[in-house]
């Protein structure tokens, strides 16, 4: 599902509010989310899981083109964790 479907459902779900305040609802939450992981602050979505920041460590690796060895820097990763009733509704669909 990309974002775009993601609005269309919600619009089909409330038709009595219009398209575009979906829109604008759905971009503020996407914005919120990055703002909060930028701070470094947890996202935690009940019954959906949680999002959380963290440092890698920098590390020796190949240039998969050329084989030659090179360095990747420390940098930020965002790390999700789904919720267990999450887990166990995508595991009764399966």
């Amino acid at each position: 599902m990309v974002k775009s479907e993601l609005i269309t459902a919600v619009a089909r779900a409330h038709p009595g509010i219009y398209k575009n305040d979906i829109t604008e609802v759905v971009e503020t939450i996407f914005k919120e989310m990055g703002n909060a992981l930028m701070r470094g602050e947890t996202i935690d979505l009940r019954r959906f899981g949680s999002f959380r920041v963290t440092t890698r460590r920098p590390v020796s690796g190949k240039n998969p083109k050329t084989g030659k060895p090179m360095e990747v820097p420390a940098h930020w990763q965002v790390r999700f964790k789904l919720s267990n009733v999450l887990k166990a509704l995508i595991n009764t669909a399966v």
